[in-house]
Formats: structure tokens, sequence, C-alpha cells
């Protein structure tokens, strides 16, 4: 999908489906934190010590890595080569504004949190849910309704906070119900709501939102391949089928996955606000979020307070920049543990050693069993090189894995799967 030329401003559809072991449903939520049970320490440096309480912060940044994998589906490959053509395109996409940018009667309806709620979090009194209903397509208002599930927690500082904070996920696609709103507990309730209520709510086609772009049949088509050796060209070939029968059947269902953009997001934002009865809000935007928050900014200025863009994916980058952004990533680890006296001398060379393997691991793959991370569930897996390229960015998203991977690497050289099959299942 990402040979098609996308506006500067616009991103292809969601489709949620394309995570690999992660659906964002109740029924395949962590039954604990997605944590290694063994991952070994970093090696010792006398140069740095590990605070272990990173390790706790895997539990939610982990769950960060699903939206950005589906995106990078297939990435690997990009990588090193050049795609062909799609011989005919999945969907169109809009190159100008929603006809109507804003919705005043957008309705907001509570009902209970579709998500379990932490510990110690009461829903209906700790947090607020429902669902704000807003046009599909606001070039046809009076057509079909999308229903924005949101998640109110309420500032313990502020009665009647007239500026809450709006969360705004990344991927595009992220479902912030299920990857934050369920980590809120009583214990860490300091550390997510300050002085602000925090609004949650996942973005159109993601999440409990509906209707929902989820796509079982990618899903599928990762599970059934995950232990088999395929080309570059069937891997390809059977991708595009399983993504084509997706869009095929959310077509037949009547959505319409032209709505599906950063400009109706942006127009969401804008309604959602002013349904749950705020005339301006601070936006927090992350990843992708910060590019929905950058649009609203220029599209609704008139509800936006303030704006904290995290980690920024501007408006002029497109999907097609992924290859050189992971070069620069891998070169600034492999620079990082070469300008490293105790990293360069126990795995001297790593950029070398991780080149040399991806052509080893392409002529013949590792094979070791993973647990996925979301449904504790074991797996044998089939890596090649490309795979351990997706592997190693995928796991650069995760700061606490981070110190462990020139060791993951070199297991990886010397055959021992000890660390990379802990880390397959939490990132891929």
């Amino acid at each position: 999908m990402e040979d098609k030329p996308v506006h500067g401003d616009e991103q292809l559809p969601y489709v949620d489906g394309d995570t690999p072991y992660y659906e964002y449903s109740s029924s395949r939520r962590p039954t604990q934190p997605m944590t290694p049970s063994s991952l070994p320490p970093s090696p010792p440096s006398p140069k740095r010590t590990r605070n272990r309480i990173l390790l706790l912060i895997l539990a939610i940044v982990s769950m960060i890595l699903v939206v950005v994998v589906v995106f990078l589906s297939g990435f690997s490959y990009i990588l090193f080569r050049q795609f062909p053509p799609a011989k005919t395109p999945i969907t169109t996409l809009p190159a100008r504004a929603p006809t109507h940018q804003a919705t005043p009667n957008a309705t907001f309806r509570s009902t209970r949190c579709p998500f379990h709620p932490g510990d110690g979090i009461v829903d209906g009194q700790t947090v607020r849910c429902g669902y704000v209903a807003v046009p599909e397509n606001r070039s046809n208002p009076n057509g079909a309704k999308v229903q924005l599930a949101v998640a109110i927690f309420k500032s313990p500082h502020v009665q009647h906070d007239p500026y809450p904070v709006v969360r705004l996920e990344g991927g595009p696609g992220g479902p912030s119900l299920d990857n934050w709103a369920n980590a809120i507990t009583s214990e860490n309730y300091a550390r997510f709501v300050f002085n602000h209520d925090l609004i949650m709510f996942d973005q159109r086609g993601t999440g409990y939102s509906t209707p929902s772009l989820k796509c079982p049949e990618t899903l599928q088509f990762q599970f059934e391949t995950l232990d088999k050796h395929l080309s570059a060209s069937n891997y390809e070939r059977l991708q595009l089928q399983a993504l084509r029968t997706c869009h095929d059947r959310l077509v037949r269902s009547g959505i319409d996955l032209n709505a599906y953009n950063s400009l109706e997001n942006a127009a969401d934002v804008h309604d959602l606000i002013l349904a749950l009865g705020y005339r301006q809000a601070n936006l927090y935007g992350v990843s992708y979020g910060t590019r929905l928050a950058l649009t609203t900014m220029r599209l609704f200025p008139s509800v936006v307070r303030g704006v904290v863009l995290d980690s920024v994916y501007p408006p002029q980058e497109n999907r097609t920049d992924l290859p050189g952004a992971a070069q620069r990533a891998f070169n600034v680890l492999f620079q990082g543990c070469a300008a490293d006296a105790h990293c360069n001398h126990l795995y001297p060379n790593l950029d070398s050693v991780f080149y040399r393997l991806i052509t080893e691991l392409n002529a013949s793959p590792a094979r070791f069993q993973t647990t996925d991370a979301t449904t504790n569930k074991s797996y044998n897996v089939v890596m090649t090189g490309d795979d351990f390229v997706f592997v190693l960015f995928s796991a650069l998203y995760a700061t606490p894995i981070i110190p462990v991977l020139p060791q993951m690497i070199f297991q990886v050289r010397d055959h021992n799967s000890t660390l990379i099959s802990q880390i397959y299942g939490l990132v891929q």
C-alpha cells in the first residue's frame, strides 16, 4: 500500500489486524505484564548502572510496539529491496479537508467502560466511559456514523476542570483504551493524571470504536506463516491477498475507507472536545499522535489550549522514509556500542556482525520457540535475516531492552536463542 503516492497530510487507513500477535479486544488482553521472565541484565559496566524499575516500564512500552507493527508488516523487505508497484490500489484517499469540518451536535453517550479498569479504578467514579457519535464522512454529515470509544479519568485536584488533557495515540491507529487506559491503577494514578482530567479515546476504526477496521485475515496470515520459510515474492503475494480479502470485506459491509484519515481524525478531536462539554483542551500527542495534534492545531485552533508533541511525526514525512529512519537508528546503536569501551570489548564490530547475520539467516533461517506476551501462547518461529532486521527495529522502541541488544545479536550469531526468543515474543 505504500507504493501509492500519499498526500503530505494523509496516511493510509490503518488496518490493525496487521499486528502479528495482538488483537485489540478484551479477550486478548495480556493477563500479566509484558516483561521477559528471565531477561538477563546487560553486562555490568563500571561507567553505568541500570535502574531496575525500567523493566516495569516495559509492560506499557511493549504495548506501544504493536501499533508500529501495523505499518511495518513486511518492513524488513523494503529496507533492502524495492517492492514492485501494486497492480490495483487497496483504497483511495481524499486530497482535501472534509467539506464539513466540524459537527457541533456531536453527542456523548455514557456507558460502562468496554475495557477492564485497572486495580482500584471504579467504573463510573474514578473513570467515566462512553461513546461520541460523529459522521463517518463529513462531506455527508447525514450518512453513517462513527462511535468513538472514550474514557475520562478525573483529576483528584480539580473539581470541574475546564482544560482537560486529550491523549492522541500513535500508530496511526493504536488503541488508547487497551494500550493505556486499562493500565491505570489507583497505585499509579498520580503518574498518569495530574492537575487536569485525562481523556483517552480510540481513534476511528481502532480499538473499541466502531466500525472497526480490524483485519483478522492478516492476523491469520501472520500466524500461519510464522514457522514457514517463504521467499520474499511469496510472502508479498500472500500478504497482499490477505489485505485485499480484508479490504473487500470492509467495503462490502458499507465502510467508507476514504473517511479514515488524519483530516477526519482531527475533526473527531474537535467534536469530541465539544461533545464532552469542554471549550478547549490540551493535546498530548505521541508519534502519529503528534501529526494528529498538528493537523488539529491547523484546522481547529479554537479548541486547542496547549500542545505537547512527543516523538514528532511531522506532516511532511511519510512511511516511505522508514528504511532511512531504521538505518539511522541502527547506526546510533552500533556507533554507541563502538564508542563504549565495555560494550565494544564484549561485542566488537557489532555492525559487521549484524549485517553478516542478515545474509546468513536469509540463507539458513534460525529456528526457535517464543511465547506471545499478550496471550502467553507458545509458537515455533522461523526467522530469516529480513525478519531479524524487523526484530531489531521494533526492539529499539522499548528503551529497557536496548542495553541487551548487542548481546542478542552475538547470541544469534552463536546459535543461542535465549534472548531472541524472549524479545521476539515481546515485540513481534
